[in-house]
């Protein structure tokens, strides 16, 4: 199924009644005319030691983190939750460990951030 009609499926269903087939594509097209792109879901070690960095991703078991280098020797990968625990103290792993129990992931941005 391509972007655009997996898009209006989503209108159809989220605004039955008042949004048909006809418009449903027209706004689907406008909607990733603009640059709208379903965010990418990993499900994989390799596939988050992968990505372009810095990075910001969504994890069910933690919340919102982003991925980034290490700034001292070697530059290793690191994945450091964006909110603290109660006690104010950053939790940073490597993406081998945070693989073990925060996958899956969405993307939320990859890249220059």
């Amino acid at each position: 199924m391509s972007a655009r009609d997996e898009l209006a499926l989503t209108m159809r269903q989220n605004f039955s009644g008042w949004m048909g087939p006809a418009v449903s594509y027209e706004v689907s097209a406008a909607v990733l005319g603009a640059g709208y792109r379903k965010p990418r879901t990993i499900t994989t070690a390799e596939e988050l030691d992968a990505l372009q960095l810095p990075a910001i991703i969504d994890s069910p078991n933690g919340g919102a983190a982003k991925v980034e280098h290490y700034a001292g020797p070697g530059r290793q990968k690191y994945v450091e939750f964006l909110f603290c625990d109660d006690e104010g103290e950053v939790e940073a792993y490597s993406p081998k460990v945070f693989a073990t129990f925060g996958l899956p992931v969405v993307v939320l941005k990859e890249g220059a951030l």
